[in-house]
């Protein structure tokens, strides 16, 4: 539908701008174009996009995390830990039972979790967006003070395709809450790094898609309906564990030790394709953090995937991305072998995540000892 609109706006434009038989329409084009482009500005300063998905996700993950950091009654500590990432660290990572054992081990800090189960990069990138866009400047001050580490998701099917989920969720509130104008610049930009551009034709649905979607944004569709009828959800935790068992997962034994862990030349090639885009988001992530000095810090979460196993060992020897905290050690898998602590191959159920969190904790403590953090 936009491509045959757009294509009709753009010969009417053409048409106007042909002076020699009808200069007139020079005229009428021009007052068009204007009066279009007062009218969307209009729309942006008076009807802000956020107010159109009261209730989405990424909103109400913020809300959680700004909520946690506004009315903790404790001071803030030497240590704030603001962790994103998808499902794999919102069934892992336990905020609150990290936080408490790096307290126990004499180490003031405080959790802020805004992880989303199924958020790609773009979606994570709104959070982030309306996070810090959200910090008052006593907040800020506070951040200052503290030393914030940012931990940063490694995942390998996320990295190799940042728009993940974009297309087979299309149009529906959730994606529609982060395809828009403000991220349409870092949306263009990964797309050309991590598709180039002949992948205008190869995924030309994906294209059509957020073309789409940036337009009925733009034009605020629907935009008081959902106005009227949102905003009952509440804050949504950084943590959501999964107590049941997916029924396709039936593993025939425990979870592997080790994969081998030579990537092939498909392997590497599709390695190779993350790196400018994933240096692209690295930049943005820090310009993000950039008022409240945030040191980054990446990790993986431990799973039965080889591919993801294989991403996540090349991943973990760039020396750009260090710190580096590795859920696939051979002591963490041993303790995690056991089929009955996961969901499913990705993700694991609350018992898990505690070994989980408790090796993450660690980890911290020792390098925050060690003067490595």
């Amino acid at each position: 539908m936009i491509v045959p609109v757009v294509g009709t706006v753009l010969l009417i434009l053409i048409a106007g701008l042909t002076p020699r038989r009808k200069p007139s329409l020079i005229l009428c084009s021009t007052y068009g174009v204007a009066l279009g482009l007062v009218w969307l500005i209009t729309l942006n300063v008076f009807a802000p996009l956020k107010l159109s998905f009261p209730d989405a996700a990424t909103t109400r993950v913020v809300q959680f995390g700004s909520d946690r950091l506004k009315q903790d009654d404790r001071s803030l500590g030497r240590y704030v830990f603001v962790i994103e990432g998808s499902s794999p660290t919102s069934r892992a990572v336990d905020g609150e039972q990290l936080e408490a054992q790096l307290r126990s081990a004499g180490i003031a800090t405080s959790v802020i979790q805004i992880a989303l189960d199924g958020a790609n990069h773009v979606e994570r990138l709104q959070i982030l967006r309306e996070f810090v866009q959200g910090l008052g400047d006593k907040e800020i001050e506070q951040l200052k003070r503290s030393r914030v580490i940012f931990c940063r998701e490694v995942e390998y099917y996320y990295d190799r395709d940042p728009f993940n989920k974009v297309e087979s969720n299309a149009f529906t509130d959730r994606t529609l809450s982060y395809v828009n104008l403000q991220n349409l610049p870092e949306i263009i930009r990964w797309f050309g790094l991590n598709s180039h551009w002949i992948g205008l034709i190869r995924k030309r649905d994906l294209v059509g898609s957020i073309v789409a979607m940036e337009a009925f944004n733009l034009f605020r569709v629907g935009y008081l309906e959902r106005i009227q009828t949102g905003g009952s959800l509440p804050p949504q935790n950084g943590f959501v564990p999964r107590k049941t068992r997916s029924p396709d997962f039936n593993p025939s034994g425990p979870l592997p030790l080790n994969f081998p862990n030579d990537p092939s030349k498909t392997d590497l090639k599709i390695y190779h394709s993350t790196t400018a885009w994933v240096a692209s988001r690295d930049a943005e992530y820090a310009r993000l953090f950039e008022k409240v000095g945030a040191t980054p810090c990446f990790f993986t979460v431990t799973s039965w995937s080889a591919p993801m196993y294989r991403y996540n060992l090349w991943f973990s020897q760039s020396p750009k991305h260090q710190p580096f905290f590795n859920g696939d050690t051979l002591a963490l898998r041993k303790r995690l072998a056991d089929p009955g602590l996961w969901a499913d191959e990705l993700h694991l159920k609350p018992a898990g995540a505690r070994i989980f969190t408790q090796a993450f904790a660690n980890y911290f403590i020792d390098a925050i000892k060690n003067h490595q953090l």
